[in-house]
């Protein structure tokens, strides 16, 4: 038999010192200070200052059961989409740094996309139906756009939201999504009769956001499941009276109607004939700028095959209008947008990579039509304070 084998003093010592030190560094990770405690973000922050900016989903009556559970995915960090992704020239460092932060301090998921030096496109690659002597900034615009829509039929994506990098949003951003959700789905469920006359189908075309019906829960997205884009920040649309369009009244997050900015030629709001504070969801037919827009993979598909492949005729923005327009596709818009153009303050040449911008200086920046601008209030959200209403009522109108 083998004598008995037992640890010398100097291994015990060794081993009750490792024990030692192996405990004491676990239960310092397990009370290091987390930095998500520390780190000022959007998640909690409405709830700590602002009582009126609860979630809709809380007490509309069209929430029920499994809608409930459909709508809470608009809180996560890519707003119930499957992805976010932002167009951006990787020479516009600038853009990226202030998105980024924003994103961070909006608890968002952004996937980023590098944007297209349209000069360095090959002649070879451009639509067959070509704009004569189209810019390199439009060309550029363009290949940046279909690359991202290519993006997700590629990577076979459910839906997407994509923004151009220099978009700004409100504070308000998640309860803004969660009523759009509830206004996209009443908009594609509702289909006025045909057999009324134009003046009762106008409005019978119109629904009170208040009042609208349960809804179940949709099978593909919290938005629905037939839609094929949404254009969510742009310059302008236009109203067509006899659609189906869901009307939001007492909306906190809307200005009133002497602070909407457009690029209609009258800067007349769409929602002129409406109380202030009245936001629109309706069947799109025509808008100006793609600041920001999700697609379905349905709607990215078609897209693709009729912007991408076979038409460069007009800028990117006019072709997704005559897209929208063409009565093939279900597109949905929203009136006050939820994304514009945030203008920072300096100099005004720097703000388009498109088109040669203006000369001058702005000391002041802004952002249309977003009240609780989140670029604008950056500063106020990292020390934790409240936020400044750039379009609050009493504010004089501007042109």
């Amino acid at each position: 038999m083998l004598p008995t084998s037992y640890p010398t003093p100097r291994l015990m010592i060794v081993g009750v010192a490792t024990f030692t030190l192996f405990f004491l560094t676990f239960t310092s990770y397990l009370h290091r200070p987390r930095f998500s405690t520390s780190i000022p973000s959007l998640t909690g922050y409405l709830e700590r200052y602002y009582d009126g900016a609860s979630l809709p989903s809380q007490s509309h009556p069209a929430v029920t059961g499994a809608r409930q559970a459909s709508l809470d995915q608009v809180l996560n960090a890519t707003l119930g989409f499957t992805s976010i992704l932002a167009i951006n020239l990787p020479d516009r460092t600038d853009h990226r740094d202030l998105l980024v932060l924003s994103a961070a301090l909006s608890d968002l998921a952004i996937t980023y996309l590098p944007g297209v030096n349209g000069s360095q496109v090959n002649p070879k690659a451009l639509p067959p139906k070509l704009m004569p002597d189209i810019s390199p900034g439009r060309i550029g615009s363009w290949r940046a756009h279909i690359d991202a829509i290519s993006h997700i039929v590629e990577q076979r994506l459910p839906s997407a939201l994509i923004i151009e990098d220099d978009v700004d949003w409100d504070v308000r951003l998640r309860p803004q999504m969660q009523a759009l959700a509830l206004s996209a789905v009443a908009i594609q469920e509702h289909s006025p009769s045909s057999s009324s006359s134009s003046s009762s189908s106008s409005s019978s075309s119109k629904l009170s956001y208040a009042r609208l019906p349960s809804q179940p829960a949709p099978a593909l997205t919290p938005y629905g499941s037939t839609w094929d884009l949404m254009w969510l920040g742009h310059c302008g649309v236009g109203l067509n009276a006899h659609a189906p369009m869901v009307l939001q009244s007492d909306d906190p997050t809307a200005a009133a109607k002497k602070h909407y900015r457009s690029w209609e030629a009258t800067g007349r709001t769409p929602l002129a004939d409406y109380p202030d504070h009245t936001r629109a969801v309706f069947r799109q037919t025509s808008g100006v700028c793609s600041l920001a827009y999700a697609v379905s993979q349905r709607g990215a598909r078609k897209l693709l095959l009729e912007l991408g492949l076979r038409r460069l005729d007009q800028p990117f923005d006019v072709m997704l209008s005559e897209w929208c327009g063409s009565g093939e596709n279900v597109c949905i818009g929203v009136v006050p947008q939820l994304f514009d153009h945030h203008r920072p303050p300096g100099p005004v040449g720097r703000e388009s990579d498109i088109v040669e911008g203006g000369e001058g200086w702005r000391d002041e920046g802004y952002t249309a039509n977003v009240r609780w601008s989140l670029k604008l209030n950056l500063e106020r959200v990292l020390r934790g304070e409240g936020v400044v209403d750039q379009w609050a009522d009493e504010r004089e109108a501007t042109g």
